[in-house]
């Protein structure tokens, strides 16, 4: 369930649990971005949220699924979270997920520019960016 080349780990589902319970017990989200969206297994928990909730996943074959057992109840959208986050309009009041962990020199160029892009778009310095 681990795969370092695409930053693939996947949350443990008492984990997931306990995080949708916290959270539900503090704060009622309107709309639900899941960055990288993988296996799915969020998917269930959110439901108590009962509101719009967008899955990202960069992988076909992990996106084919998704649209598959998902794509009535959510949206669902083959991008990476980079990518969407810099051309979507939308507004999300709760991300939550387990974001990929891709270490910088296993990102592509274009990977590369858009993650420095955003950290000098905070002022941040290079050295901060370690992963993606």
């Amino acid at each position: 369930m681990n795969d370092k080349s695409t930053g693939s780990y996947y949350t443990p589902h008492e984990l997931i649990d306990y995080m949708v319970s916290y959270i539900n017990e503090r704060f009622l989200p309107k709309n639900i971005i899941e960055p990288s969206a993988g296996d799915g297994r969020f998917v269930p928990f959110l439901k108590r949220f009962n509101c719009p909730t967008t899955l990202i996943e960069s992988e076909i074959s992990k996106f084919d699924i998704l649209k598959s057992d998902f794509g009535k109840e959510c949206t669902v959208v083959h991008s990476d979270f980079i990518t969407y986050s810099h051309t979507t309009k939308k507004i999300y009041d709760l991300v939550v997920g387990n974001p990929p962990y891709i270490a910088k020199k296993m990102l592509n160029e274009s990977q590369r520019s858009v993650s420095l892009g955003m950290v000098d778009n905070y002022g941040l310095s290079h050295n901060l960016f370690q992963n993606i």
